[in-house]
């Protein structure tokens, strides 16, 4: 029913939508087959009472308008959790494969040893039976004088002994592959029991809790913005309020020239410094611990500084092109320059912010490779160049910032006659 005036009716902007909606069918699974995953990734939603015109709406084309909002953050979670999983699924069977051959050379070990003490042993066993008189006092082999008969005798008493020493040895060594056998079957089974319950290290756990963390504060904030928007009337007061709105978020577009220098430059020295100790060092040197634990640390503050500064001005940019084709902002006389400038330069914004997301994507493959550790010296060399070739991600925010500078100077002109109207 309508309510106020003219054809305003009160509807209610529902979002309710599963976190795995875009995923592929190895990266769902991955989700719901780890309970404590499966509690996280829970359906993003949003509810919120907007005044809206029936004529243009009913509660079925709003709820479809709601979930075409966030199709894009969705798919975005979907490629973020895929490559987190591909990372972890190489970090897993890197670790089994190098336990698997810790094993293998341990086996080898002990088997050279016990070949060794058997010969041995054989030897000895032999030499005494050799030596031995039998019930008519001969032996296989006779002693040739007397000081042969003398070292025959001494021989026969100590052999014994040898012999008892070597078999007790031999028993050790036996045990201790029994051992091993044993603690390889419970490795197996303890790998399996893993697999099954998909359970994840810590630090894993985290950077797939911080992704969907991440996404839901994003939606929430694109879902109010986006009632606030359709609820709005379309005067040219209401048009510059908006416009202001999406201008004062890229305010001092001067700094967006540096967005990516600063990160850029941090993840440069921090492969820089990893590559010189992973070259001179060997892998269980504990000058390579501490570099990786260091680089680690560098790595996370960096993500989340770019997390935050890349983040705000994406969701900044997305925000003014959207607003920029609102009917409110279009049929507004004052605002129509505004607009037009937007519309003609809308590429130097999208290239924008698919450099923003083409680094942020880097940098979260960089931090994953790093936390994990599997990157020797070759691969953090080839990260290196990537990184120093990312400069040319620059031109793009250079583009972005004259033009947004110039596009301030137009919004205040816009601004300031909609305000004498």
């Amino acid at each position: 029913m309508a309510t106020g005036t003219g054809f305003k009716a009160e509807m209610v902007a529902k979002l309710d939508i599963p976190a795995t909606a875009f995923m592929k069918g190895p990266d769902k699974s991955f989700i719901e087959s780890n309970a404590e995953l499966k509690k996280t990734y829970r359906n993003f939603t949003f509810q919120e009472k907007v005044q809206l015109d029936s004529r243009k709406w009913n509660p079925s084309k709003l709820s479809e308008a709601m979930k075409g909002l966030v199709a894009y953050e969705l798919k975005l979670l979907a490629v973020q959790v895929a490559q987190a999983r591909k990372g972890h699924s190489k970090d897993t069977e890197k670790q089994q494969q190098a336990e698997a051959k810790q094993s293998t050379r341990s086996m080898m070990q002990i088997v050279k040893a016990l070949n060794l003490v058997k010969a041995d042993l054989a030897k000895k066993e032999k030499r005494l039976a050799d030596i031995t008189p039998d019930r008519k006092g001969k032996r296989k082999v006779e002693p040739k004088n007397p000081k042969e008969e003398k070292a025959f005798e001494k021989e026969t008493k100590d052999l014994p002994g040898e012999i008892k020493k070597l078999e007790k040895q031999q028993k050790a060594i036996l045990a201790e592959r029994d051992d091993l056998e044993d603690d390889d079957r419970k490795a197996a089974k303890q790998q399996a029991a893993v697999a099954r319950s998909n359970a994840l290290p810590m630090a894993m756990m985290k950077v797939f809790k911080d992704l969907y963390s991440d996404m839901e504060k994003d939606i929430e904030n694109k879902c109010s913005v986006a009632i606030e928007e359709l609820a709005s009337g379309g005067d040219d007061k209401k048009a510059a309020k908006k416009g202001k709105d999406a201008m004062d978020r890229l305010k001092n577009p001067e700094k967006l020239k540096k967005l990516f220098q600063k990160p850029r430059d941090a993840t440069d020295t921090m492969f820089t410094a990893l590559e010189r100790v992973l070259k001179n060092n060997s892998e269980d040197d504990p000058k390579v611990d501490t570099a990786f634990k260091t680089a680690n640390n560098v790595m996370k503050k960096i993500r989340a500084s770019f997390d935050k500064s890349g983040g705000e001005v994406r969701n900044a940019i997305d925000y003014l092109l959207k607003t920029s084709q609102k009917n409110d902002m279009k049929a507004s006389a004052v605002m129509g320059d505004f607009v037009g400038e937007i519309s003609k330069n809308k590429k130097k914004l999208t290239d924008f912010s698919n450099a923003i997301q083409k680094f942020d994507r880097r940098i979260l493959d960089w931090d994953n490779e790093v936390s994990s550790r599997k990157i020797d010296a070759k691969a953090v060399a080839s990260n290196l160049k990537e990184v120093k070739g990312m400069s040319s991600l620059d031109s793009d925010a250079d583009a972005a910032s004259k033009f947004l500078t110039a596009l301030h100077k137009k919004f205040e002109e816009a601004e300031k006659e909609a305000k004498s109207a």
